[in-house]
């Protein structure tokens, strides 16, 4: 009876290890402003923004202040990215990704790195969720100005 018990203990034990695995939520700041609702549309799928506002909303939010506090956190968490990208740990990476998200949604490398990490997993919701923002972001910078001062840059 003993013996059943430890089997059932342990293959419960390793079934929450294997399958019990959750993804780290990203944490949408608490803050009733812009940027905290934006980033709360942005989860939830809703991605026709306009991005270049909500990349100002980030300037002028709370959340900037505590990101630029957590600015070594989040390079830690960068390097760590990197170091789990060259083991192919997808879901690892997925999960520190997040978490640099939680800290600073308008990271374009984190957003690109967790979107191709969602296409290899097969992902493909997740993956368009993510490439939209991205790009959203991107386009929000480069399709700005003329570039032939640094006025119109």
């Amino acid at each position: 009876m003993i013996k059943h018990f430890f089997i059932i203990v342990l293959f419960l034990f390793n079934f929450n290890n294997i399958i019990g695995q959750t993804e780290t939520e990203i944490k949408v700041p608490e803050f009733d402003d812009n940027y905290s609702k934006t980033v709360k549309m942005l989860e939830n799928g809703k991605t026709d923004i306009d991005y270049k506002l909500f990349r100002e909303s980030f300037i002028e939010s709370e959340q900037f202040k505590i990101a630029s506090e957590k600015r070594s956190e989040f390079n830690k968490l960068e390097k760590e990215m990197y170091r789990q990208m060259s083991k192919s740990a997808y879901d690892s990476i997925i999960t520190t990704t997040r978490k640099m998200l939680s800290i600073d949604y308008t990271s374009m490398i984190a957003h690109k790195i967790l979107r191709q990490t969602y296409k290899l997993v097969g992902d493909t919701i997740n993956a368009k969720k993510y490439k939209t923002i991205q790009f959203g972001l991107l386009k929000s910078i480069v399709n700005t100005g003329d570039g032939k001062s640094c006025q119109s840059g």
